[in-house]
């Protein structure tokens, strides 16, 4: 497993022989690489993102992952026979092994590309990739594009079939070396982007997706860290919201956490949910943090953190399901011993409440309180004695 890196600047101070890519496992077992950030990453050959090279077995899984910058491009892959300079074969450990691209954001990956390379959100030469609900965002004008190049003929396969599922493609151009080998559909195409012309059925969405933050993503400003991403998360009135199609075993989040899924499957890396009804803030003063309480358009309790001004990050962290229904206002305290408690309403209109220990970073779960009948409001405080007062509406 690969999680929780910076990979800044690659290659930059190689030499003009350099092939390398910001990060490449290679002879592995189901790898996973996770919330990683890769940028900047500059060399002679291959200059990706991310490489997933020969002598695999199983399914690697690229997800959660932020790039931008990156001098050819988001991802390649080779195998299931690698041939080296002396023109030896070194056999693959498995020939069906393949790779689960999904949940990231790539940000104008081939920004600086090599005069006539085409960067590429995908190069591959193996077969039965799984490309969902990642965000490719390339709007530079010294690039045409950004293209899928599959190698049918390279190693030991000779048919490639990849599947490309609600992604969205922002970029001034795209295109493939073998439409007929890809299986494309619930895609979202915008920006100068053509869809694929083997995506018919449903139709393909090639209206403005609708990112959070618009102009951060068209200017690039401020685009290091992961914060950064939050750009690209979806607006209420987004086509793509709702217009996804339903993956089975697909990670059970979304790029910021939230589950999978909040009603039908969204295009894009970000899950979008609604909030109805009232919101609780609570602070813990000690962490210099606002957690924000919620209810959701799924009826059940979501929070998130908001770091109070003047810290680094200017984005709030996701939002996360609680679970627990919450079909009434909520209420949240900081209760003895800087614990966090939330209280809200199950549909019978019984009391629950879920407590967040100081210092941890799990929650209890909820419990029930039988034989409390709610209506409309629930209140909390805090008496002198530390004792928690609990005020209903019935």
């Amino acid at each position: 497993m690969i999680e929780y890196n910076l990979v800044d600047g690659a290659g930059t101070l190689g030499d003009a022989s350099n092939t390398l890519c910001g990060i490449w496992p290679g002879n592995h077992q189901d790898g996973i690489i996770q919330y990683n950030e890769v940028r900047g990453t500059h060399a002679t050959g291959d200059a990706m993102a991310f490489d997933n090279d020969c002598c695999l077995k199983g399914v690697t899984k690229f997800q959660y992952n932020y790039s931008h910058d990156n001098q050819n491009g988001f991802f390649e892959e080779y195998g299931p026979l690698f041939v080296d300079n002396s023109s030896h074969t070194i056999p693959d450990y498995d020939k069906n092994a393949h790779s689960i691209i999904r949940y990231n954001i790539s940000r104008n990956d081939g920004g600086d590309v090599v005069a006539g390379i085409i960067p590429s959100f995908f190069t591959t030469s193996r077969s039965n990739a799984l490309i969902n609900n990642n965000v490719f965002y390339n709007t530079n004008i010294n690039t045409i594009g950004i293209s899928i190049w599959e190698m049918p003929g390279y190693g030991s396969v000779s048919n490639l079939y990849d599947t490309i599922e609600n992604n969205i493609f922002y970029v001034n151009n795209l295109s493939s070396n073998n439409n007929g080998g890809l299986i494309c559909h619930n895609n979202c195409y915008f920006g100068g982007a053509i869809p694929f012309s083997n995506e018919t059925y449903p139709t393909p969405i090639t209206s403005d997706p609708q990112f959070y933050d618009p102009m951060l993503a068209l200017t690039g400003s401020n685009d290091n860290g992961m914060s950064a991403a939050y750009a690209f998360k979806l607006n209420p009135g987004s086509q793509c919201i709702n217009a996804g199609t339903s993956i089975s075993n697909n990670g059970g989040v979304d790029f910021w956490g939230t589950r999978l899924y909040v009603n039908n499957p969204d295009i894009g890396a970000d899950e979008y949910f609604g909030l109805t009804g009232d919101g609780t803030l609570a602070t813990i003063p000690s962490t210099g943090q606002v957690i924000c309480f919620a209810r959701g358009t799924d009826n059940s309790v979501h929070y998130r953190i908001q770091n109070t001004p003047g810290a680094n990050n200017s984005y709030p962290l996701a939002w996360n399901a609680l679970g627990g229904a919450a079909y009434g206002s909520i209420a949240a305290i900081k209760g003895y011993g800087n614990d966090l408690y939330i209280f809200s309403k199950t549909s019978g209109n019984v009391l629950q409440y879920n407590r967040l220990p100081y210092g941890s970073s799990s929650w209890d779960g909820w419990k029930q309180l039988s034989g409390i009948t709610v209506g409309s409001k629930i209140a909390v405080a805090a008496d002198p004695n530390n004792y928690i007062v609990i005020c209903l509406c019935t």
